[in-house]
């Protein structure tokens, strides 16, 4: 068992899958009849956006992640490694950013 598994099972206890209150409950026009993070953040919060990054997607994001877990291209320097893995941070700063505007724009509309 790993040393941290109460831990992570505790905070996934306290997560919140923001997708099915949005769709539920709320609806923009700048959505473009899409409830992805990319379409609700910047409708809700204006000025939110993934625009200038490398990694600007989940699903790239998630390519990457499983790349770099697995060992990264085995052609790929320690520094592009290094650079992948900063893009990937930089991108996952970004979604947690967005999320979080997005729970205070829904707490403004509420």
């Amino acid at each position: 068992m790993p040393a941290r598994r109460k831990a992570l099972l505790r905070i996934a206890g306290r997560l919140v899958d923001l997708l099915p209150i949005v769709r539920d409950h709320v609806y923009h026009p700048k959505f473009g009849g899409s409830f992805s993070m990319k379409a609700v953040a910047p409708a809700l919060v204006p000025g939110l956006s993934y625009d200038g990054l490398a990694i600007g997607e989940g699903g790239t994001a998630s390519a990457v992640l499983e790349g770099l877990l697995l060992g990264g291209p085995k052609a790929a320097s320690g520094a592009e490694l290094a650079r992948l893995r900063e893009q990937l941070l930089a991108y996952c700063a970004q979604d947690t950013l967005a999320m979080v505007e997005v729970v205070d724009g829904l707490r403004r509309l509420a």
